[in-house]
C-alpha cells in the first residue's frame, strides 16, 4: 500500500514538473517575442512581399502563415473563398486574394493591381491519379493550365516587376518525384511537373543577371489532408515507401523549411536547382 502511494506521488511530481517546464518554455517563447531586438532577428523576410499561391489550404496555406511570422507581408492566393475567410479570420494581417490562376489573361490583370512583389512560391497544383489507360484530354488540359501554365505566368508576371524595380527577387516552385521517375498513375501529373523543372531551369539562366533565383521543391509524398487519404487506402503505398530509405512519407513542415531556404538569403548562391524532399528516394 505504502508502495502504491509512493509511486502516485512520484507520479504526480513528474506530471508537475512537466507543467512547470511548459510554462517556463511558454514565458520564454514569449519573452524572446516582446523582445524586438530578439525578435527582429526571426524576421528575415521583414519588408518583403511575398505572393503564395494554393494558399487555401495544404502546404501553400502553410507557407503563407511561416512566412507572415517571418516578416513578410503575404498575399496569399486560392481557388477556395471559404478556406481563404478563415486564414484571413485567423491572421487578419495576410491578404487574400480568390483567383482561379488557371485562367491566363484574368490572372495577369488581377496580379498587376496587387503591387511589388519579391518573393513567388507556386504552391498550386492539382492531380489526377489514375492509369495512363484512362486519361482523357480535358485531365490532360486542366492539370496543364494550373501545374504548369500558371506556374510560367505567374514567374513571368514577378519577374518582369522585379526587373523594372531593378531589385531582386526569389522564385520557388513545388513539382515532384514523379517529374524524374517512373510512379504508377502519376503520368499526367509528373509530365506536368516535369515540365516545370524544365522551365526552371531555363528560367533560372536568363533571370540571374538581374539577381533573381528560380528554383523548385521535389518531394515524393507529402503527407497533406488529401493526400494522407490517398495514401492510406491505396496499395501502392507499401510499394513505394519501400523505395525511399528514411521508410516514411513527408510532413507538410519538412517541405516548408525547404521552401523557406530557398526563398531566403541563406541560399543566395542557389539558382536552377530542384532540391529533393524525398526522404532518399531520388538516391536509389
Amino acid at each position: 500500500m505504502e508502495k502504491e502511494i509512493e509511486e502516485h506521488d512520484c507520479g504526480c511530481m513528474r506530471r508537475k514538473q512537466k507543467a512547470l517546464i511548459k510554462k517556463l518554455s511558454i514565458n520564454a517563447a514569449a519573452s524572446i517575442i516582446q523582445d524586438p531586438e530578439i525578435s527582429a532577428s526571426f524576421q528575415i523576410f521583414r519588408g518583403k512581399r511575398a505572393l503564395v499561391t494554393g494558399a487555401s489550404r495544404g502546404i501553400g496555406r502553410s507557407v503563407a502563415k511561416h512566412l507572415y511570422h517571418l516578416g513578410a507581408h503575404v498575399i496569399a492566393v486560392g481557388r477556395s473563398e471559404t478556406d481563404l475567410e478563415v486564414l484571413a479570420a485567423e491572421i487578419p494581417e495576410i491578404q487574400v486574394l480568390e483567383l482561379d490562376i488557371s485562367k491566363w489573361t484574368i490572372a495577369e490583370r488581377k496580379l498587376q493591381t496587387i503591387g511589388d512583389i519579391d518573393l513567388l512560391v507556386n504552391c498550386a497544383g492539382i492531380s489526377s491519379l489514375q492509369s495512363i489507360l484512362n486519361i482523357t484530354e480535358e485531365e490532360i488540359d486542366q492539370t496543364f493550365a494550373i501545374n504548369t501554365k500558371s506556374t510560367m505566368n505567374l514567374t513571368k508576371i514577378v519577374a518582369q516587376n522585379l526587373i523594372k524595380r531593378k531589385v531582386g527577387g526569389s522564385i520557388v516552385s513545388i513539382t515532384s518525384q514523379s517529374s524524374t521517375f517512373g510512379i504508377k498513375k502519376h503520368a499526367i501529373f509528373g509530365a506536368s511537373k516535369s515540365a516545370v523543372e524544365a522551365f526552371t531551369r531555363a528560367a533560372a539562366v536568363e533571370l540571374g543577371q538581374y539577381g533573381i533565383r528560380v528554383n523548385c521543391v521535389s518531394p515524393v509524398v507529402i503527407l497533406t489532408k488529401n493526400a494522407r487519404k490517398y495514401w492510406e487506402k491505396t496499395k501502392d503505398s507499401k510499394s513505394l515507401l519501400a523505395k525511399i530509405p528514411l521508410k516514411r512519407f513527408g510532413e507538410i513542415h519538412e517541405i516548408v523549411h525547404a521552401i523557406l531556404f530557398l526563398l531566403s538569403d541563406k541560399s543566395s548562391m542557389i539558382t536552377g536547382f530542384v532540391l529533393p524532399v524525398d526522404g532518399g528516394f531520388s538516391a536509389c
